[in-house]
């Protein structure tokens, strides 16, 4: 989210601004997020620097009155993909308990406690899974490490995908000096938002890597809905051949395997910037000759 700190900052004047090509049209798409820096009551998506934000420059392209739309969000993907669960094993538990020929009003109680208590559930779980982006700190240094995604009510770390932005967190602030650079950055850099910016426009180097795709809550996920459907089937065809039920029951597992591991199949590439923007330029020397 550099452009975002790079659209606000008060620190950025227009020049450093043109240089890397971003106009007020570029900046109105970071109203949102950096609303939140300047004002979410949860510390991870909130500003190290609040005092940096140009809030005459935020006023003027977002518009004085300007509320963000989704400042406590809930991840609609989990929350959607659960509340299906949610149904399957309501249905599930339904057919167990008539089968059992258990009393009606038995019945719609229990279901419907039960459903009550997974959509509460679907709920909690899709709130915390709008994942926070938080800097980590190296605690000899006192220098960010780089950032990490935590889940927005418990703040345990879940992968990135979670998160809505990545923090950079390369560095915090700039040392006091006629250049104002960042040690954290390692030389020719200021901090900008978290961001080292390089003093003279130099391109910073980047790293590609590429990384192995491992979806384990996923996983998790259509394990519990595999056997919840194999159930339900089996369920619902109780005088069919034995035979007939298990190679349909083989079927319905080769199914949920198969996207198992087509999900878990993928890599994914992350561009990494690195920190050095090269050495702090010496000063000229005096070429005065005079006496």
């Amino acid at each position: 989210m550099e452009d975002a700190g790079i659209c606000f900052s008060i620190t950025c004047n227009s020049d450093e601004r043109n240089r890397y090509k971003i106009d007020d049209n570029n900046c109105k798409q970071y109203c949102n997020i950096v609303w939140q820096w300047a004002n979410n009551k949860d510390p991870n998506p909130r500003s190290l620097k609040p005092e940096n934000i140009d809030i005459k420059r935020f006023a003027d392209i977002c518009g004085v009155d300007f509320k963000a739309y989704n400042v406590v969000d809930i991840n609609r993907r989990v929350f959607y993909a659960l509340i299906l669960q949610s149904i399957m094993i309501t249905f599930m538990v339904t057919l167990i308990l008539k089968r059992k020929k258990i009393n009606l009003s038995v019945i719609i109680l229990t279901v419907s406690l039960i459903f009550v208590g997974l959509m509460i559930f679907s709920y909690y779980m899709g709130k915390d899974f709008s994942g926070l982006s938080r800097c980590v700190t190296d605690k000899k240094t006192g220098y960010p490490m780089g950032s990490e995604c935590v889940s927005n009510i418990t703040k345990r770390k879940i992968p990135d995908r979670y998160c809505k932005y990545k923090q950079a967190c390369e560095c915090y602030f700039n040392e006091d000096g006629p250049k104002s650079t960042s040690k954290a950055c390692g030389g020719n850099c200021k901090c900008i938002n978290t961001t080292c910016m390089s003093l003279d426009n130099r391109k910073r180097n980047k790293i590609t890597i590429t990384k192995k795709d491992v979806k384990i809550y996923e996983t998790i996920y259509l394990i519990i809905l595999c056997i919840v459907c194999v159930i339900i089937y089996n369920l619902l065809r109780p005088n069919e051949e034995k035979y007939i039920k298990m190679i349909i029951s083989l079927v319905i597992v080769l199914i949920y395997l198969i996207i198992i591991v087509i999900i878990n199949s993928g890599k994914r590439t992350e561009e990494i910037l690195k920190k050095n923007c090269g050495p702090i330029p010496s000063p000229e020397p005096d070429t005065d000759t005079s006496e």
